[in-house]
């Protein structure tokens, strides 16, 4: 009897050493080169990471119902203005009587859009990270939790704003065209600063919301409905206490739908809700949303440390 082991040759590999059936994978080198390539630094890495994160939230690279939700929320915010501007071109002298659309109307319309987007899609700035444990990699490079949120707030502020301020830009452009805007043309260029302002307050508060949200939960789903509770439990909540109570004029300023709104309305020339109050405390109020929402982002992700 053979002392070879069963099954193999007298040489000691498998199936009597036939070359077809002899593992192909070989370990040619035990080396770790060092790698020789440019270093960009931080700013680099963050203009990388946000870059990467906005291509994800607009479905750039994945499956194509991924791209579902960006496209509807896009078409929802440019399709009024696009519809309004072509009826002021094909009946001018009957606009007025047809249709009537401004930029706060626009951009009141389009705070549902907004506020459905961060709800669906803004979660995948973070939660992504957080379920596949890869914020220690972050961080063990050269991002720390301060810059990899400012890469993860400028992705979804870049989108947010394709959505606030394209469409409102558009809209107010388009009717200076046809003669429907301010008169002169220092007049349009301050008219479109107020209204880019408007769009990147909106898209600013909705990135700080949905980075809040994201950042206390690794699933999408909960943080979705983080989302959503935070916008209509704020509002909810300060409707209800409007009612039951003799409230201050300031209070809906604590609604997270409102206070953007009413600057935005401040910033364009007229009052919302709470005309009675200083436009330095309604942006106070704003300014007040940001940092609580962007300080709960940073101390939950600041607890995370490379192992």
């Amino acid at each position: 009897m053979s002392d070879a082991h069963p099954g193999r040759g007298d040489d000691g590999s498998p199936d009597g050493g036939d070359p077809a059936a002899q593992p192909r994978a070989r370990l040619a080198d035990l080396g770790v080169a060092a790698y020789d390539g440019p270093r960009g630094g931080v700013a680099v890495a963050v203009a990388a990471l946000a870059t990467h994160t906005a291509r994800r939230l607009l479905g750039l690279g994945r499956r194509p119902r991924a791209k579902l939700v960006p496209l509807a929320v896009l078409a929802l915010a440019y399709i009024p203005a696009v519809a309004f501007l072509g009826v002021a071109v094909l009946v001018p002298e009957e606009l007025s009587a047809l249709l009537t659309l401004d930029v706060r109307t626009l951009l009141s319309t389009i705070t549902v859009a907004v506020a459905v987007f961060v709800a669906l899609t803004g979660p995948e700035a973070l939660c992504p990270d957080r379920r596949h444990g890869t914020l220690t990699l972050y961080f063990a490079s050269g991002l720390s939790p301060a810059t990899y949120l400012w890469a993860k707030a400028a992705a979804v502020a870049a989108v947010l704003l394709a959505v606030t301020l394209g469409p409102a830009l558009l809209l107010e452009a388009g009717s200076a065209l046809v003669g429907l805007g301010p008169e002169g043309a220092l007049a349009s260029v301050a008219r479109l600063g107020r209204v880019a302002a408007a769009g990147a307050v909106l898209a600013g508060v909705y990135t700080a919301v949905g980075l809040a949200a994201a950042s206390l939960t690794d699933r999408h789903a909960v943080a979705s409905g983080l989302v959503i509770a935070a916008l209509l439990g704020s509002n909810i909540g300060v409707g209800l206490l409007d009612a039951a109570v003799a409230a201050p004029a300031w209070l809906p300023l604590l609604s997270l739908v409102t206070a953007p709104l009413e600057l935005v309305d401040r910033l364009l020339g007229t009052t919302g809700e709470v005309a009675g109050v200083a436009t330095t405390r309604v942006v106070a109020a704003n300014l007040g949303w940001l940092a609580v929402l962007g300080g709960l982002a940073w101390w939950r992700h600041d607890r995370v440390r490379p192992s």
